[in-house]
């Protein structure tokens, strides 16, 4: 599969919340295609840039231990709360289920975040 971000795409009218997209692997990946999956976090703020630095703040792992792998993906400016840019860490389970346009699994928010400690950067 290929899993991209694009930090600055805007979101449900929501300007730079960010978005990562993902192709299904396999023979059909030729062309020019449409993601079969968006991720998405609802309800982002402005400049949130959810899936900043692909390769960076966009893992595959296996964080649930069911043999499948689950995409980790960090927005460094999210705001947790009232807390401005505390950055947050997305889980997308992984699987045959991640198509269309997903929110996601589990939000992870660092314990008394600060404003810009920028967590997922």
């Amino acid at each position: 599969d290929v899993v991209v971000g694009a930090q600055f795409a805007n979101v449900g009218g929501t300007t730079n919340a960010g978005a990562v997209y993902v192709w299904a692997g396999g023979s059909g990946l030729s062309g020019t295609l449409a993601p079969t999956a968006t991720l998405r976090v609802v309800g982002a703020a402005t400049a949130d840039q959810l899936g900043i630095a692909t390769g960076q703040a966009i893992q595959c792992a296996d964080v649930n231990g069911d043999g499948t792998l689950d995409l980790v993906v960090g927005a460094s400016n999210a705001n947790v709360g009232s807390t401005v840019d505390a950055g947050a860490v997305y889980v997308w389970t992984g699987g045959t289920g991640l198509t269309a346009t997903v929110s996601p699994t589990s939000t992870l928010a660092a314990p008394s975040a600060a404003a810009s400690d920028q967590l997922g950067s």
